[in-house]
């Protein structure tokens, strides 16, 4: 399992071949979120996002 770390972040990350995606997982959250990139410095803006959004959503 490849995992980035992005501040105190951390996402399990997996390269879609047919997509030509990266796919990140978000890990430690009560639910999940995922983001996706073609490139490794979308894919870290997208987390970030989807982080912020997360944590949005959290009670």
């Amino acid at each position: 399992m490849n995992v980035m770390t992005l501040g105190n972040m951390k996402a399990k990350i997996e390269f879609n071949q047919d997509a030509e995606l990266f796919r990140g997982e978000i890990l430690g959250l009560t639910g999940s979120a995922d983001c996706y990139g073609k490139m490794v410095a979308e894919l870290k803006r997208e987390c970030k996002k989807s982080d912020r959004l997360a944590g949005q959503n959290s009670v």
